[in-house]
């Protein structure tokens, strides 16, 4: 499948009566800014390499190849998530079916990216008007919902029978009418002079590392020296040739000189006659008081360091001598571990489960209560777990299928949870509900364990009087981590 297939060929999201994913940057597209947003990467990879050139011209050999490159990992990489798939422009998969709209896209964010998933009930948008693609002047067309005071657009592909999908929200009682136009809102992108201004102080922060890093490296004509013109190997520099001249004598051999054997001056080996009568035998010359061997030292160098000097390089220098008690500083060490994570959004609470999977948080419309769970099992490395959990707003809309809800005035209160790795079973604590909405603890009751519970005890999510508005937790085949977002200041004083 190649990326055009990808990005255009519908998927299966859920149960219902269409499905499809929205095309490709069609906010962009509507916004009518794709150039821009290419121009703005490109202008953040510019402004980074330019401060990066500054940086790296103080190393004692500067190599322009490495601020050009990291500029790609933390300026046009990093502004490319943010401008192509950041919460603004992505697009998500869509699905319909007899009760709501849904949709889940993925968000680019910092450090990590999120799962988004919204639902829409039929009840809650009072009008959809379905704008053609002839009238978008694009290859697809738009949905936009319009819900109390608040308005939301979905690219719907070409391959879509708009007719087919005006009859079918018609039949779910939404009222659906046909337009041409789109709200300001959705086709106002970014504007030029906000990117000619972001272009402009990228071009400064070029222009002044370039000029920078050719003044500290002498001269513009540096820039390809880090690439070797020959892939032979480098030979070390030449130097030139030492008279090192006479040596000073030493003890036990006046007149020798600084060469080597068979060398002018040089110290040949003396030849000790052979008692047995056969050839001279060749000895070795005779160490001398530092022994080791019998070339001389060079002029200027002792034999020996002398007394209270250091050998080692970089040592303390002669006649240096500690004080008494002394011991150098202990070196400092980085802290293991890397940069916190990102804490919970507000309401959320803490989780349970492992630290698997993606992020996620299912959240209705308008602070809803919410009153069941629908769920589905599934198993993961041979064990069986809790692979989605989704809340329910509505109990005459509920979902069919695996479906946990509340009896009439009650709600959900919390989660009972048992979880390793990953969430094995959850049973639902429901809580009475007032006739202002706040949850009542003095009335509850609980569900049958969802899942297979096993012999660990279970941990309490919620369940403090607060009205539950959704989940949160972290998943990918099946759910690793599992919470609640709870209403804030809504609990009961009871």
């Amino acid at each position: 499948m190649n990326l055009r297939q990808l990005l255009t060929t519908p998927i299966t999201f859920g149960r219902g009566a269409f499905r499809w994913r929205e095309p490709f940057l069609f906010r962009a597209r509507l916004q009518g800014d794709v150039w821009l947003r290419l121009g703005l990467m490109f202008a953040a990879w510019a402004g980074v390499a330019g401060v990066l050139m500054v940086v790296f011209s103080f190393n004692p050999t500067p190599d322009i190849t490495p601020p050009l490159w990291i500029a790609i990992l933390v300026g046009f990489w990093p502004a490319g998530m943010y401008l192509v798939f950041g919460r603004a422009v992505a697009s998500g998969d869509i699905g319909l079916d007899d009760h709501e709209i849904r949709r889940r896209r993925h968000e680019a964010g910092f450090p990590r990216g999120w799962i988004e998933r919204v639902w829409w009930p039929y009840t809650v948008i009072r009008r959809i008007r379905i704008v053609p693609a002839r009238a978008v002047g694009k290859s697809f067309a738009v949905l936009v919902l319009e819900m109390g005071g608040r308005q939301e657009i979905i690219g719907v592909p070409g391959y879509v029978d708009l007719n087919a999908l005006g009859q079918f929200l018609a039949s779910r009682g939404v009222e659906v009418v046909a337009d041409d136009w789109v709200p300001t809102p959705f086709t106002r992108g970014i504007q030029i002079t906000t990117a000619a201004a972001v272009a402009a102080v990228a071009g400064l922060c070029l222009v002044v590392g370039l000029g920078v890093f050719g003044a500290r490296s002498g001269g513009l004509a540096r820039l390809g020296a880090a690439v070797p013109h020959s892939a032979g190997p480098r030979r070390p520099a030449e130097l030139p040739p030492v008279d090192v001249g006479p040596s000073e004598p030493r003890h036990g051999a006046p007149n020798e000189r600084a060469g080597g054997p068979g060398q002018p001056g040089g110290r040949s080996p003396q030849r000790a006659q052979n008692p047995e009568g056969g050839p001279p035998v060749t000895q070795p010359p005779a160490a001398g008081p530092r022994g080791a061997g019998s070339s001389a030292p060079l002029p200027g160098y002792p034999a020996e360091p002398p007394p209270g000097a250091s050998a080692a390089p970089g040592g303390p220098p002669p006649g240096f001598s500690p004080p008494k008690g002394f011991s150098p500083p202990p070196v400092p060490r980085r802290p293991a571990g890397g940069p916190p994570s990102a804490g919970p959004q507000p309401g959320d609470t803490a989780l349970v489960g492992g630290s698997g999977g993606f992020p996620f948080r299912a959240v209705g419309p308008n602070d809803q209560a919410v009153v069941g769970m629908w769920y589905r099992i599934g198993s993961w490395a041979g064990q069986q777990a809790i692979a989605d959990l989704q809340p329910v707003w509505s109990r005459t809309q509920a979902p069919g299928g695996d479906t946990v809800l509340a009896k009439a005035g009650y709600a959900v209160g919390g989660l009972e949870v048992q979880a390793g790795e990953f969430v094995t079973a959850v049973r639902v604590v429901f809580l009475g509900q007032k006739a202002d909405g706040k949850l009542d603890k003095a009335k509850t009751y609980r569900s049958d364990w969802i899942g297979t519970p096993g012999k660990q005890s279970a941990k309490t999510v919620g369940v403090t009087g607060a009205k539950v508005l959704g989940v949160c937790g972290r998943h990918a085949a099946v759910i690793d981590a599992v919470g609640l977002v709870m209403g804030i200041d809504s609990a009961s004083p009871g």
